[in-house]
């Protein structure tokens, strides 16, 4: 069974303190190899030569000849650009390979994923994202200590979104949890309690 968290251990435990830019290489290399894999494919030009599958037509790119293949053309561009025997660099490559070869490349963004979240776990580094209807007035340095607390964390990541539709206030999210204190999220309640109130006769004369 496919397990992202396992992917993501296995890089990060091997790479050590380098995991960070091993993550940031393979990200480049997914990408050129998404790219690769979508020039050509069955039918197309030049695909008798190729063992790549076109990716945006819902077909894999797996197996042992697409995988030997990533490998010798992934050590061409490391040889080219000096990245070759670089740890970082053969971690990320050997990792975007496998993923190839046991047909898991196409969750290679769940798997990348799950590798931030790993090296932010253990950096105590938190991501979080505040929605308002304008820029942040000084709230954010708030918001930032509060989050600490809240988990524990060192770092936080504070990213902002502009949100019109919240009418005013903010909405605050860490992860898969949401604080809303926007005034959508009020005028929502008021209308449940009022509804509740109707359903139950509270407001008959």
């Amino acid at each position: 069974m496919f397990s992202q968290q396992r992917w993501a251990e296995a890089l990060v435990n091997t790479m050590g303190t380098q995991a960070d830019e091993a993550l940031q290489i393979l990200k480049i290399l997914v990408s050129w190899i998404n790219k690769l894999s979508g020039s050509t494919g069955p039918g197309s030009a030049g695909s008798g030569d190729t063992m790549f599958y076109n990716v945006m037509s819902g077909n894999a790119i797996f197996g042992e000849i697409p995988a030997r293949r990533t490998e010798a053309i992934l050590k061409t561009a490391g040889s080219l650009t000096g990245m070759a025997g670089k740890v970082p660099y053969e971690g990320a490559s050997s990792l975007a390979v496998l993923m190839i070869r046991k047909n898991c490349f196409r969750h290679s963004h769940r798997i990348m994923d799950a590798i931030q979240n790993l090296l932010d776990r253990n950096n105590k580094t938190v991501n979080a994202v505040l929605e308002s209807v304008n820029p942040p007035d000084g709230i954010e340095v708030f918001l930032i200590e509060a989050v600490k607390k809240r988990t524990g964390a060192e770092k936080i990541n504070l990213e902002h979104k502009i949100r019109p539709e919240l009418i005013g206030g903010y909405r605050l999210r860490i992860g898969d949890d949401v604080i809303d204190a926007s005034i959508l999220s009020q005028l929502k309640q008021m209308e449940t309690a009022m509804k509740a109130g109707l359903n139950r006769g509270y407001f008959n004369g």
